[in-house]
């Protein structure tokens, strides 16, 4: 693995929290950060002794600290440095908090340079495809993304995604009506949150979210991953009553996946939507026309 400079100037940050720590009884020599948007946004060093904690491991103690900052456990895009190796436990946390997840703005914008690189090269062949730039934007319970709306407005189409705050069990109506109307936003995506054998996703007036949707001409996304199928058929009829448009994404993590969008289509055909509700069947024009009237 490469190390930059940045990375050397954190991992500094991160030593001399440690080094301070050894002169707190009780504390022990190990620091650590989190670092977002070239910023230190918590930091701690290992209080187990000290708090009669065995789980206050520098890292869970800067995690605990980003996550109230942010109101969110999801710490998608940020970097965590530490001066030991992380343990089992602290490596796990750094999974569930989604920490080195995502991409940043500038990681955006070298994607979206090697995208136009791809459609000069795909605009010669006999049968030209051209690549959208997207990206799945991370939303907070209020709706609001975690990227800067400039970088936004420069791509082609947003899908945004809740990833975070998953298990609430009262209604989340207002969450979802707050990200239809977020402006940087066309595509509501994998809506409920839910994964087979593990969760069982939000609840919510879906009635309500859907004639939103329709009212304001976005889409609700079908996530055809098994695990997934989010929105189910019960709920895609709940869509297609509404008059909302529908969007079929196969959340693929390897190219052997793109083979799910059988599921999304078996869906949608078997709640009755139309072809002509659905994105994917838009031409370019079209779907690129729909996307300026919606911004």
């Amino acid at each position: 693995m490469d190390y930059s400079a940045i990375d050397e100037k954190f991992m500094r940050v991160a030593i001399e929290l440690a080094r301070r720590a050894l002169a707190i009884p009780g504390a022990g020599e190990v620091g650590c950060v989190i670092v977002k948007n070239g910023e230190v946004v918590a930091d701690g060093f290992n209080e187990s002794e000290l708090t009669i904690d065995p789980t206050a491991h520098a890292e869970i103690v800067a995690i605990r600290k980003a996550a109230r900052k942010w109101n969110d456990i999801n710490l998608c895009r940020a970097t965590l440095y530490c001066t030991l190796q992380p343990c089992g436990m602290c490596s796990m946390a750094c999974i569930w908090a989604n920490i080195g997840g995502g991409i940043d703005e500038a990681q955006l914008l070298q994607q979206a340079l090697e995208i136009e690189n791809v459609n000069r090269m795909l605009a010669d062949t006999s049968r030209p495809v051209h690549v959208l730039r997207s990206v799945e934007l991370n939303l907070d319970p209020r709706g609001q993304g975690d990227m800067d709306e400039k970088s936004l407005a420069r791509l082609d189409i947003v899908l945004g995604c809740f990833h975070s705050a998953l298990r609430k069990k009262e209604d989340q109506t207002q969450r979802y009506l707050a990200a239809l109307r977020n402006p940087a936003i066309q595509i509501l995506g994998h809506p409920r949150g839910r994964i087979y054998n593990f969760r069982k996703g939000l609840t919510a007036d879906w009635s309500q979210v859907c004639n939103l949707a329709a009212e304001l001409d976005k889409a609700v996304e079908i996530d055809c991953y098994p695990d997934r199928q989010d929105l189910n058929v019960e709920l895609l009829k709940v869509a297609k009553a509404a008059g909302c448009r529908i969007s079929l994404g196969t959340d693929s993590h390897d190219p052997s996946q793109l083979g799910f969008i059988d599921l999304g289509l078996a869906a949608a055909l078997w709640s009755g939507i139309q072809p002509e509700r659905i994105l994917n069947f838009m031409p370019l024009n079209q779907l690129s026309k729909w996307i300026a009237n919606i911004r």
